[in-house]
Parts: C-alpha cells; structure tokens; sequence
C-alpha cells in the first residue's frame, strides 16, 4: 500500500474572537505606575474583585480617555476575564494603558455596562526627552471621564496562558 502525503505551507497563526461581557459587579484597587516599561506605553497595575452578581466569561477594561476626545476607549488588550464565577476571585493585572503620548488622560476599570468603578488621572509629559506619566486618583464621574466608550472585539494571544488577557506581564 503506497499512502501519499500532501505538505502545504501554513497561513499565519490567527487566534479566534472571543465574546466577552463585561461582570456586573466588579470593584478595583486605586491603579498605580508600574516599574515596568512596555514598547512605549504607560504601563499601570492594580487589582480587580469580582463581587455578585456573577457571569459565565465575566470579566473588566481598562478605558482610557483623551482630554481632547469625545468618547473612551477600550483597546482589545486591556481586557481581562475572571478564571471562574466565584465571588471574591481577585485578579491583579498590568495593563499597556496609554501611549506615552504628553497630555491628560483618564483610565478607569469597567464594569457591567461600561460603569467606571475606579479611574485614575495621568498627565504624560516631556522635559528634554525624558518622558515621565504621573499617576493620581479620578473621581469615577470626572468631566474626564465622564465619556461613552467604544469597545472592540477582542481577540486573545496565541499563547494566552489563562486565558486572562492580551498583554499579560
């Protein structure tokens, strides 16, 4: 018997979309800046708990909003996902949060329908080519923040280890 096999050339690794929603109840530790540097971005960590309600593939964003902008974003890597639908399951997270663009920014962590349940005020500023982010508490109904947002699809890592987020540190 002769058996043929037939060698192709793979097409580019492509991870699936994945629906996500985000948890109804969700509360968060204040963001802080994070000592790591990440491919010129602002990098922030904190916390977030699931509280209950709860849902199956639950999870939060992170927004941000430009000053100069109508509306917040939540870009596809900042969005993270409990591991289970227990109550109290804490996930602590580091987040690529803005381009270390200079300006004013707000970032919040989201919940249920785009409710902010923590936001943080971060000016990026330059002073001869040092770039520094500084980082401060933001009222959740700030005039900064206080913005729809628009969401993307998410498509996770190849390797997502968790599957937990896009750009896990």
């Amino acid at each position: 018997m002769i058996a043929g096999v037939l060698l192709t050339a793979a097409g580019p690794a492509q991870a699936d979309t994945v629906t996500w929603k985000l948890a109804p109840c969700v509360t968060a530790a204040q963001m802080e800046p994070s000592p790591s540097e990440y491919s010129g971005y602002v990098v922030l960590e904190g916390s977030a708990t699931q509280c209950g309600p709860v849902i199956a593939s639950g999870g939060f964003a992170i927004a941000d909003y430009a000053a100069n902008a109508t509306t917040g974003t939540v870009r596809g890597h900042n969005v993270r996902f409990f591991r289970s639908t227990v109550v109290g399951e804490v996930l602590p997270f580091r987040v690529a949060a803005l381009p270390l663009t200079p300006g004013e920014y707000g970032v919040c962590v989201l919940a249920g329908r785009n409710q902010r349940v923590r936001c943080s005020h971060v000016v990026v500023t330059t002073d001869s080519g040092d770039v520094t982010a500084v980082v401060r508490p933001l009222a959740t109904d700030a005039p900064l923040v206080n913005k729809e947002v628009v969401k993307p699809l998410y498509i996770p890592g190849i390797e997502d280890p968790n599957p937990a987020c896009g750009t896990c540190f």
